[in-house]
């Protein structure tokens, strides 16, 4: 997926270039989405289980509307977003001979950079249906672990710089990918658009964390079509 990321930031200054001279918008996004993966085997306290965890992904994002046909419209856009896992697992921090930590969250502060296609299709009274995808690709560079009993073990000698349950990390590296599907109700008012819309996870692939047992980074786990999320839109027409 890396080899997709030079292809991405040229398409991005390629539409710049060719479309800068159409009607365009501004479009804030808030947005929130939850999946589920499939079975997979991890590592608990030295042993084996076949596990199964939920993660949400939470942002705010700034994009570009380019517009490219009759109510068709280019998307690019970074922004800011968080992707937590809920679910207990065994990581590779050792405190002391047969005593592992474990998990019960841990989450990744990202930043997406989006590329996507939106079509929109007028109604009565303002109203507009829209529908199209994004491509969004994920960079995280900074990681925190919820760590249930390790401020127990921090009030060791060893471990006397931190007194409370979590570990955080700020690694900087390129972490997921996601392809979204989505459909939207949206209201013109003057050059203001404002809208609702649904978000399908159609491909989502995330990175797998050497912070856990039997793991390492740039190894990656993937789903199809196990998710849902929503969005508030809000875009302003430049001219």
């Amino acid at each position: 997926m890396k080899k997709l990321l030079p292809c991405l930031f040229f398409l991005q200054s390629v539409s710049a270039i060719s479309f800068s001279q159409q009607s365009s918008r501004i479009e804030f996004k808030a947005s929130a989405r939850f999946s589920n993966y499939a079975p997979f085997l991890y590592e608990a306290n030295a042993e084996q289980k076949k596990g199964q965890f939920d993660n949400s992904v939470a942002g705010l994002d700034l994009g570009y509307l380019w517009n490219i046909g009759k109510n068709q419209f280019l998307r690019t856009g970074i922004g800011y977003s968080i992707i937590k896992f809920d679910k207990q697992r065994g990581t590779a921090q050792i405190v002391m001979e047969d005593v592992y930590l474990h998990t019960d969250s841990y989450s990744y502060f990202c930043i997406p950079v989006t590329l996507g296609f939106e079509q929109a299709k007028i109604l009565d009274r303002g109203f507009q249906i829209t529908y199209g995808g994004n491509i969004v690709n994920y960079f995280t560079y900074r990681q925190k672990y919820s760590m249930p009993g390790l401020s127990y073990f921090h009030r060791l000698p060893l471990f006397n710089s931190r007194r409370d349950d979590f570990h955080e990390t700020s690694e900087t590296r390129y972490f997921a990918v996601s392809v979204l599907g989505n459909l939207g109700l949206k209201k013109q008012v003057g050059r203001l658009r404002i809208g609702l819309e649904a978000i399908i996870p159609i491909y989502e692939m995330s990175g797998k964390d050497e912070f856990f047992s039997n793991e390492s980074n740039g190894q990656y786990r993937s789903n199809f079509f196990r998710g849902i999320g929503g969005a508030l839109t809000v875009d302003f027409r430049l001219r």
